[in-house]
């Protein structure tokens, strides 16, 4: 099934910003397998099938969080763990901050649509990052209901510390 959001983050592109996104994906099976995300506004496609190098993390982690409402879980993650806020538009241009070292963990929990996190799934998967719900049950697409209620995309080394911190949040 293919899996298509053509403007992620129609507030961002409104405003002529540069993170906004579009999301091409494919799932096989529930899966996202393949996928590409475009920030035109910056000129720049990254997709799954042809992954590069993430930067090193720094000392002090920075989370992506909503620019207009980031999720309390999100924020409460960040603050047990010490990270920095870095708010952004869509959630195509979240997840890619992490690829582009802006960023090391992306945590949604206010709830999206399959066409809001597979490509930026896939992409991620494909480079070797870790994405999952923030319960850390696999992500699935294709579904009767298209609503994801939460997102976790990361470098696979803090996981299980964000997976942990979460669950104790939300517990």
């Amino acid at each position: 099934m293919w899996i298509v959001d053509p403007v992620d983050g129609t507030r961002e592109y409104g405003e002529e910003r540069t993170d906004w996104a579009v999301h091409v994906a494919m799932a096989v099976n529930g899966a996202p397998v393949l996928g590409a995300v475009a920030l035109p506004g910056l000129d720049l496609v990254l997709r799954s099938d042809q992954p590069g190098e993430v930067p090193p993390a720094p000392e002090v982690l920075r989370m992506v969080v909503s620019r207009t409402r980031p999720a309390p879980e999100a924020t409460g993650v960040a603050e047990k763990i010490g990270a920095e806020l870095v708010p952004m538009g869509s959630a195509g241009a979240k997840a890619m901050a992490i690829l582009r070292g802006e960023a090391d963990i992306y945590l949604h929990s206010g709830g999206q649509y399959e066409w809001d996190s597979c490509a930026p799934a896939a992409v991620a998967l494909g480079w070797g990052l870790h994405a999952s719900r923030i319960d850390g049950s696999t992500l699935v697409y294709n579904q009767t209901d298209v609503y994801m209620p939460d997102l976790l995309i990361c470098r696979p080394e803090h996981a299980e510390m964000v997976l942990a911190v979460a669950a104790a949040i939300t517990a």
